[in-house]
């Protein structure tokens, strides 16, 4: 099994300069954000594009990976993982300006060591 924490903290890591995500989702790939459902790899990063907007009206600076839990999908090296953590304001020492959330990944094998997104759900949470 790879390193499902290294890839989870450099996907919120590069999540604050989106267009680094787009090699991680293909044309099938399934993204469900606070609700809002789309396919494909354009529709998925318009998506995260109004996401980062938000966060970035919010003030979020950042995601802390609070846990990380991560399964097999049987014998193709594809994973679930899911992943709880904080997004965290630039308002330094404001309890309040952090926001919780949990993210769902199933992770595809291209190759050993290469992965890319097939499904995700995010969910921030009140």
């Amino acid at each position: 099994m790879f390193h499902v924490l290294s890839y989870c903290t450099c996907y919120l890591d590069m999540y604050m300069g989106l267009q680094a995500l787009a090699p991680l989702y293909s044309d099938a790939s399934i993204l469900e954000y606070d609700g809002a459902k789309c396919k494909g790899r354009q529709a998925i990063m318009a998506q995260l594009a109004s996401a980062s907007a938000s966060l970035a009206a919010r003030m979020i600076q950042k995601h802390e990976v609070k846990s990380v839990d991560c399964q097999p999908l049987g014998l193709d090296g594809s994973a679930l993982v899911h992943v709880q953590g904080l997004q965290v304001s630039e308002a330094a020492g404001d309890a309040e300006a952090a926001v919780a959330f949990t993210e769902a990944f199933i992770l595809c094998q291209v190759q050993p060591g290469e992965y890319y997104v097939a499904n995700q759900v995010h969910r921030t949470l009140p």
